[in-house]
């Protein structure tokens, strides 16, 4: 029988933070291993009103030929329940001790010693607890699990839910999978749903019960898991996050949505129109995978909705001279003329267009224009530049153009301008299978419309501006809206939200605060600047380049760390990554850039190098030889992201004011038009390789290490080597510091005017006196 010897500690430090790490680790007491690898992280919270229970599942490797004796350590949020804490090695509840603060400080500190992670630097404070466990048998599992119940910040409707794991180096991703499961069960009706960290998927059984859920294999543990959740008896409920620096213009964001639980007659019929392509080009594949996404849309229609299908090639041909109401005897005429249609002649897109716009609506039944097509315009009207314009002139009663790319040869920049025009969104797909999952993907998501032609109006002293979307989007059954945007002042105030249900308009009214300052939520502002940078690259690739559009894509760029056409991180071999008042930027104002070159003295990618070693074996660091911990750095993944992401924005410049053409054509094309689509819809802080924005603050890669905006050249600076007792002196100073400390054991960050903080890995003062670090900091 195999003997576990434990022994549980309550670590509660000197250092109080926003919260503690959750991450847990398995870290041998033999000193020359690193921490166990991570196989399975998986994580079932349960959400009743405002008390959560979060039970975690861990699955560590050792890899080793030896059996090792480990202490397991997982620090607990801010506010979670010490009561309802417990702990489970192989079956078996342990419970727990409490540590005095200055001998849990001491432990802790050596803890982050060892690992030499800052990750965890961040999370010094709140509850850790800490196991022994023995034995772990060699190349063998060992499974751990805990359960504690915490209580959700709450605000104005909003719930905050944060299970914080951020951490990085050995301890940083999962071998397997990382899952999370979050069940939410709430007496008031739950509205939106919204994780800034993580893409979950949403599943609502109805008004007052929902799960939201992410899965991953071999997962990055380098960020925190953040869920909200808003709860309103209103039929469409909006709520709002807020963040506000100090003497700056605040950050906000709306989010509306409509009950689950909606009556029949509470959802509007819509007019749909189907415009597809049957030019030569469609044959085989394309064509087959067409039809049936096709009939898909077809067999979902609702018994309120309107209906026809047009197709054209070198002429048009319609189902029906107007609109047919969606019978299941027209359905099935309408499935019958798609089964039907073959492949063959021109493309007449202008004429097919101007079909779709020209039939009758009818008043209060909002109309979707759903086009697809392979390529362009060969019959008819060609000129594109002057189709865009005709279909904007055609849609007297803006329908919104949904638009549907397929293939090679159609031009992005083409379509974008028709469905950009006219309040709609485009797709693209390479093959007819990628087709029909779009198609049938898209239209489950427009299937029941609830409010269409949307106005928002703020009635209080807060002047909102900068919004985005530009034009509020209609708003459907099962779906919500962002909306991001600035406000100047501050206080209560009224929004009230209008739009058409039917023929009638009808009007909501919410009381929201826009606050004078306000720390949480700093995510806003760099979400804010991606979509007002999407929108502007939109501008200028749809309308062609100018000054002042360049320049304000370059401000923003540098200030918030967005990747853009202009702004890029590029150096050649014989110039430093510097550039004056601006680490790791170089400006680009003319001639496009191409993928990173190979030839000697031409410009490289900044930490292209960091990409092959992803597929190396690392050591563990520090000395150590592995237990089984992951290999591969964390800063190959987003590093890789930053380049596509760069290669995909350098097209927008190549084919700044052209419809037509190779420029914004194929591959190229489809991946500026995604990636510009996902900047105007962001609501996710993506994790760059070159740019960190933590608390409000850019932070820029420089070798190693990383370094705030501004920071560079300060007259004074105090330089202190990484994890010596002067820099813990600091964190227990200045707590508010450690957020931005956890980036790495490189870090120059500002600490006032004219000053830096200077943290060095092997170099730097190791003491610091409490008078001179008063004197630095201006206490």
């Amino acid at each position: 029988m195999r003997r576990i010897t434990l022994g549980i500690l309550i670590l509660t430090l000197a250092v109080v933070p926003s919260a503690a790490s959750a991450i847990g680790i398995l870290l041998p007491t033999d000193r020359s291993l690193g921490p166990m690898a991570i196989e399975s992280h998986r994580v079932e919270i349960t959400i009743t009103d405002r008390a959560a229970v979060t039970k975690v599942d861990q699955v560590f490797e050792n890899r080793t030929d030896q059996i090792l004796e480990a202490t397991y350590i997982f620090p607990l949020p801010a506010g979670s329940s010490v009561s309802q804490f417990a702990l489970w090695i192989n079956g078996q509840r342990t419970e727990g001790e409490v540590l005095e603060r200055e001998a849990a400080a001491r432990i802790y500190q050596d803890i982050v010693a060892r690992i030499r992670d800052p990750g965890l630097i961040e999370y010094m404070g709140g509850n850790l607890f800490k196991a022994r466990v023995f034995p772990i048998p060699a190349r063998g599992e060992q499974r751990v699990e805990i359960q504690f119940t915490s209580v959700l910040s709450y605000e104005a409707g909003v719930y905050r839910y944060l299970y914080p794991m951020k951490t990085s180096g050995q301890a940083a991703a999962t071998m397997r999978d990382f899952t999370v499961t979050a069940k939410i069960d709430s007496a008031i009706p739950i509205q939106s749903i919204y994780s800034p960290t993580h893409e979950v998927d949403i599943a609502r059984r109805d008004d007052h019960h929902a799960t939201a859920g992410f899965e991953k294999s071999r997962a990055d543990l380098g960020k925190d898991f953040l869920l909200y959740f808003t709860v309103s008896p209103e039929d469409v409920g909006l709520s709002l996050l807020t963040y506000r620096p100090a003497h700056e213009d605040g950050y906000f964001m709306m989010m509306i949505t409509p009950r689950n639980d909606l009556e029949d007659d509470e959802v509007m019929g819509k007019h749909v129109t189907f415009v597809l392509d049957t030019s030569g080009s469609m044959s085989g594949d394309k064509m087959d995978k067409a039809k049936e996404a096709l009939r898909f849309c077809l067999e979902h229609l609702g018994s309120d909705d309107l209906f026809n299908v047009i197709r054209f090639s070198s002429g048009i041909e319609a189902l029906s001279d107007a609109p047919l109401s969606a019978s299941a005897a027209n359905v099935e005429k309408a499935k019958g003329f798609v089964a039907d249609l073959r492949a063959l002649g021109g493309t007449a897109i202008s004429e097919a267009l101007e079909a779709a716009l020209d039939q009758p609506d009818e008043e209060g039944v909002p109309h979707l224009v759903v086009f697809l097509t392979d390529g362009m315009p060969t019959v008819g009207q060609t000129d594109t530049d002057r189709i865009i314009r005709d279909v904007e002139d055609w849609n007297e009663r803006r329908a919104r153009i949904f638009v549907f790319g397929l293939g090679e040869d159609v031009n992005a920049n083409f379509l974008d301008a028709i469905s950009n025009a006219n309040r709609g969104a485009s797709e693209y797909a390479r093959g007819g299978e990628e087709l029909e999952r779009k198609l049938s993907g898209f239209y489950a998501k427009i299937a029941f419309p609830v409010m269409a032609d949307l106005v928002l109006k703020v009635d209080g002293d807060a002047e909102l501006f900068d919004i985005y979307p530009r034009e509020t989007p209609d708003l459907f059954h099962g779906s919500q809206l962002l909306l991001l945007g600035r406000y100047r002042d501050d206080g209560d105030a009224d929004v009230i939200l209008g739009g058409k249900v039917g023929a009638q308009t009808k009007t909501y009214s919410y009381e929201v605060n826009f606050p004078d300052r306000e720390r949480d939520n700093d995510f806003l502002a760099h979400l804010w600047a991606t979509r007002k940078v999407g929108f502007l690259l939109d501008e200028i690739r749809l309308r062609g380049e100018s000054r002042e559009l360049r320049d304000e894509v370059i401000a923003l760029g540098r200030e918030y760390g967005i990747v853009t056409p202009y702004t890029s991180y590029l150096v050649t071999e014989d110039e430093p990554p510097v550039v004056p008042n601006r680490m790791g930027w170089r400006d680009r104002t003319e001639g496009p850039w191409g993928p990173p070159p190979t030839s000697p003295g031409e410009p490289a990618w900044l930490g292209i190098d960091d990409l092959a070693a992803a597929d190396e074996p690392m050591g563990g660091g520090g000395g150590w030889s592995s237990s089984g911990a992951t290999a591969v750095p964390a800063e190959a993944a987003p590093i890789a992201a930053d380049y596509e992401r760069y290669h995909a924005l350098s097209t927008v410049t190549r084919s700044a004011g052209q419809t037509s053409g190779a420029a914004a054509s194929g591959d190229d094309g489809r991946r500026m038009s995604e990636e510009l689509r996902g900047m105007r819809e962001a609501d996710r802080q993506q994790t760059g390789g070159f740019t960190q924005y933590v608390a409000g603050r850019l932070f820029v890669r420089s070798g190693s290490g990383w370094v705030e905006d501004g920071a560079a050249g300060a007259g004074t600076t105090l330089e202190i080597k990484y994890l010596s007792r002067a820099y813990f002196d600091v964190l227990a100073a200045h707590p508010e510091l450690s957020a931005l400390l956890s980036l790495g054991e490189d870090v120059t960050l500002r600490v006032g005017e004219g000053r830096s903080l200077v943290i060095r890995a092997s170099s730097g003062r190791e003491t610091v006196s409490a008078d001179e670090l008063e004197e630095f900091f201006g206490d």
